[in-house]
């Protein structure tokens, strides 16, 4: 007789500690972790006896077609992802995605910067209600996204680029405004250009909003999620993009867990393949 069990867990050593159990080994055994990091990552690649994690493993080769077998986009939203690709020339599969995560992890300004006379401090807390300035942190914000888009050309030469940020300002300048504005180079670069920041999924006012107020993050996620390649900064958002999109190894990490720009070379200059590391 079939008998299900539902059993709470707080770490994964109890997770693990409940599979090795004799009693439990012969049932199929579903888990499903909410708000973990790594998305499970690291406990899919153990029971399968991997264990050197920037190989990916075999949670990356799995990830892309688990998802979409699982998920798809509701109407309204698949709508949005197919009207907004169409107007942005964009082919699933046949471009590149850029993320700046320009809000991550200070409520003092983009990028982890929080100004101590003048000097710049890192700080660590998460900014998720964004509206800082962002005419006063312009230079380095752009520095930031201009590296993110030079990384995502070296991982594809010539391939459209979809770029996308927290910060609505930051997109419209790059699309815009940018040395990558109005088709100056050999290549499009493209983005959703809107008159407001993108809502945060776990924003504090969460329950004030309707679903279609979040639509604006799943048809941004989606989108990267149908590049060839992407290149990401900070925070799980970028890398959740990378384990969507067509080729998980086809990565470029533009910024470390610290915050350190990882330099790519300038459109034009030889590419240097050392810093991009593959998952």
């Amino acid at each position: 007789t079939e008998r299900s069990l539902l059993a709470p867990f707080h770490n994964y050593q109890e997770v693990e500690a409940f599979i090795d159990r004799k009693s439990y080994q012969d049932q199929n055994i579903v888990l499903l972790l909410l708000q973990q990091w790594d998305g499970g990552r690291i406990l899919y690649n153990k029971r399968n006896g991997f264990t050197d994690e920037s190989k990916g493993g075999p949670y990356a080769s799995v990830f892309h077609d688990m998802f979409r077998v699982m998920f798809e986009p509701s109407p309204p939203v698949a709508l949005r992802i197919n009207s907004t690709m169409a107007k942005l020339g964009l082919i699933p599969g046949q471009y590149t995605g850029a993320h700046v995560r320009a809000r991550y992890p200070s409520n003092y300004g983009p990028l982890g910067f929080k100004e101590i006379g003048e000097k710049l401090k890192v700080v660590s807390s998460h900014d998720k209600e964004g509206n800082w300035p962002f005419e006063k942190y312009k230079d380095k914000v752009v520095d930031v996204a201009t590296n993110a888009i030079n990384c995502a050309y070296q991982l594809q030469p010539g391939k459209p680029i979809f770029f996308a940020s927290d910060s609505h300002q930051t997109v419209q300048y790059i699309v815009e405004e940018s040395r990558f504005a109005n088709n100056t180079m050999s290549f499009p670069v493209a983005g959703i250009v809107s008159p407001i920041e993108p809502l945060h999924l776990d924003t504090l006012n969460h329950t004030e909003k309707t679903c279609p107020d979040f639509y604006a993050a799943f048809e941004e996620i989606w989108i990267l999620g149908q590049s060839s390649c992407i290149s990401h900064g900070m925070g799980g958002y970028g890398r959740f993009a990378s384990l969507l999109s067509f080729n998980v190894s086809c990565v470029a990490g533009h910024r470390n867990h610290n915050g350190i720009l990882q330099q790519c070379p300038a459109i034009g200059k030889p590419p240097a393949f050392e810093h991009i590391a593959k998952l």
